[in-house]
């Protein structure tokens, strides 16, 4: 059953071109009825800690000095250095973006605004910013004025972390510079050993716990929580789990199934949609041919596929277009996935990766490795995370069995 409801802004960005079919945006809303808030990325609780760090702090400098000439994300750029050059000082492993820029600098804690001192190319998106303040604001840790949410919360990260007050005088000797290689001096200790220390003592685990791992609005996020701290890794078999899930956790078997079902459809249709751009011939029909598929079989899990839950905007357009490929046949389903990648496509205002050449042969410029087996067949493909792989890692880091609620 397929409904619209009110937008959801998320899942109306623009898709990257790793996605022929259009089917992230259908699982990514699926997942949000296991996993509300976090990405694929933020896995790791020091990118939240750097992340409300920064936030509480930046009042509080504003407050010392005159920041006319530093916005709040140059300033949160410069902490989320400090913590990367201090945790090389202290020879320490960075988790987060940036440690391969990071390991070939010189080991002193400094910080700068222009380009050659971040950590990354655009440091801003591509680094904890970017990664990180998805989740924290529609877990309602920050808002969206980037101002910690609640007051006693702001002041514990600020009781809590006084290092950054360290790091006032070298921002404002910063600022005084002019240029683009601005940078400060070196930093010297202890700051950067008390900049490792939050990181490695981690003092806001049970505010991140409170907020993505046993969420008050989910409580089958607390359950499965509980059952990831239970067992063993996940290893790579997402299948396997939320069947396990299914049994352990019966009150939650519906919402489980659906993700289930969502993923028996659209994993082998990315699959077989694989296995054509990869093929050598050049005649849709006898590639329809080579393909060891079973139509039936695609067919009962487009039916399961359909019943999945509620849809919304560009999912339930995503996931509309998905329901209508011809499964009738191979050679059906070859053409129809063809021809509904050109139109995301070309909704994307991007050249299809392969389509129909004035002969009728197929034009494919972008030729991948062939999809193993298995990865065909709805019983046992299984291509999307659910983010499920980052809930796994944040609740391993910031939980433990005594501190899920049952």
């Amino acid at each position: 059953m397929f409904v619209l409801t009110e937008k959801d802004s998320e899942l109306s960005l623009p898709l990257s071109g790793r996605d022929p079919l259009g089917t992230q945006a259908v699982w990514q809303h699926r997942a949000r009825d296991i996993v509300p808030d976090l990405v694929a990325a933020s896995q790791h609780a020091e990118g939240f800690h750097i992340l409300l760090i920064a936030h509480a702090w930046w009042p509080q400098i504003a407050e010392a000095m005159d920041v006319s000439r530093l916005t709040f994300r140059q300033f949160f750029l410069l902490i989320e250095q400090a913590f990367a050059r201090a945790s090389r000082v202290e020879d320490r492993d960075w988790v987060l973006p940036g440690s391969r820029r990071l390991g070939s600098g010189d080991k002193k804690l400094w910080f700068g605004l222009g380009k050659s001192s971040h950590l990354l190319d655009n440091q801003l998106t591509n680094g904890v910013y970017g990664l990180y303040r998805g989740p924290a604001l529609r877990a309602g840790l920050i808002d969206a004025d980037d101002r910690i949410c609640d007051a006693q919360f702001w002041r514990k990260i600020i009781d809590e972390t006084p290092v950054i007050r360290k790091l006032f005088k070298p921002i404002e000797a910063l600022l005084a510079q002019i240029g683009d290689a601005r940078r400060s001096d070196p930093i010297r200790n202890p700051v950067s050993r008390e900049l490792t220390d939050i990181l490695r003592r981690l003092p806001f685990r049970r505010q991140l716990r409170e907020a993505f791992v046993t969420p008050s609005k989910a409580p089958i996020t607390t359950s499965l929580a509980g059952l990831l701290i239970r067992r063993a890794a996940l290893e790579r078999n997402l299948n396997a789990f939320l069947s396990e899930a299914i049994d352990a956790m019966p009150a939650h078997a519906d919402v489980l199934r659906n993700v289930i079902h969502c993923e028996q459809y659209i994993a082998p249709l990315d699959a077989i949609f694989q296995a054509i751009c990869s093929a050598d011939e050049r005649n849709a029909d006898r590639v329809a041919a080579t393909l060891d598929i079973d139509v039936a079989e695609l067919r009962t899990a487009r039916t399961r596929f359909e019943s999945s839950g509620n849809y919304r905007e560009l999912a339930l357009e995503r996931a509309q277009a998905l329901l209508a490929l011809d499964l009738d046949s191979k050679r059906g389903l070859v053409r129809s996935l063809i021809e509904h990648h050109g139109k995301i496509s070309k909704s994307r205002s991007n050249a299809p990766w392969i389509a129909f050449d004035e002969a009728g042969k197929l034009d494919c410029s972008l030729v991948g490795p062939r999809p193993a087996q298995r990865d065909l067949s709805p019983a046992t493909a299984w291509l999307n995370s659910y983010y499920l792989y980052a809930f796994e890692s944040l609740t391993r880091k910031v939980a433990s069995e005594r501190t899920i609620r049952a």
